[in-house]
């Protein structure tokens, strides 16, 4: 044929057009594609974006999410989704992310312990509890470390900032809230710092290095008890934590990573010495 080339380029262009409305691609230079005649925009690729990211990627992520979850129920497991992308990625993201998991709890639980947090005693704590355990046929206990009469939650400490805190800092103080252990664990995967993170990664453990070196805040754990339960009283339970020998003269004696401030820390949190 003497018009081959002619031929392979109105083959190749009809297939890629085909792939793109298969895909329901709103604008081929999303993807690399140059349309003829066109030279790039920035402003029409983001609407583009806009467009292709409500049409084809959120209703495709919901049919994801829901078998998921579905599966996730039948397992009795509880799940907690974690969205990343480019608008949450971010220090709002991640305080917006645990501001929205913070409680704040109802007159019906007392707060019956407060220490600062240590690594090596958090599993002698949660067995105190045992017996007062939710039963295996109610696992949508709110933590992990809940059980039917207790809550155990953390609050960021001191309440308080000075001129040089972190605006993560700030924000946590401001928000004046108690948080599960499995959602600020989670909160890690979130950039708080960008480049504070090891080697210069924009993540890292918000559990272990709050708001990263230097950081003057720490964790601490909080105890409620639910008011007028049948198993156990205010004193009752008061004692038990005092007979266990868990108190905070204890702290001194343990790994303190998660109850000391990154800037007591070696290097004062950070990876290298500064």
């Amino acid at each position: 044929m003497s018009d081959a080339d002619k031929q392979y380029q109105f083959l190749s262009e009809e297939v890629t057009g085909k792939i793109m409305i298969g895909h329901r691609v709103t604008n081929p230079m999303m993807f690399g594609v140059a349309t003829p005649g066109k030279l790039g925009g920035g402003t029409e690729l983001e609407a583009s974006a806009v467009i292709f990211e409500k049409n084809v990627i959120t209703p495709a992520r919901r049919v994801v999410e829901d078998a998921v979850k579905t599966l996730l129920n039948a397992a009795g497991l509880q799940s907690t989704l974690v969205t990343l992308n480019s608008e949450e990625t971010n220090l709002d993201g991640c305080v917006s992310y645990l501001t929205d998991k913070g409680e704040e709890l109802g007159e019906e639980w007392e707060l019956i312990d407060e220490v600062e947090v240590d690594y090596d005693l958090e599993e002698t704590r949660d067995a105190l509890w045992a017996f007062a355990s939710v039963p295996s046929s109610k696992p949508q206990a709110g933590s992990e470390q809940d059980t039917d009469i207790i809550k155990v939650r953390y609050a960021y400490a001191p309440g308080t900032v000075s001129d040089n805190s972190r605006e993560f800092c700030r924000k946590m103080v401001s928000a004046n809230r108690v948080y599960r252990k499995e959602d600020i664990e989670a909160a890690g995967s979130r950039a708080v710092n960008k480049g504070w993170g090891p080697n210069g990664a924009d993540t890292y453990s918000i559990w272990l290095y709050k708001g990263g070196g230097d950081c003057h805040h720490f964790w601490k754990r909080q105890t409620y008890l639910r008011k007028n339960n049948k198993k156990i009283s205010v004193n009752q339970a008061k004692k038990l934590i005092r007979e266990a020998g868990v108190d905070a003269k204890r702290l001194q004696e343990n790994d303190k990573r998660v109850a000391q401030r990154p800037t007591d820390m070696p290097n004062n949190g950070f990876l290298n010495p500064r």
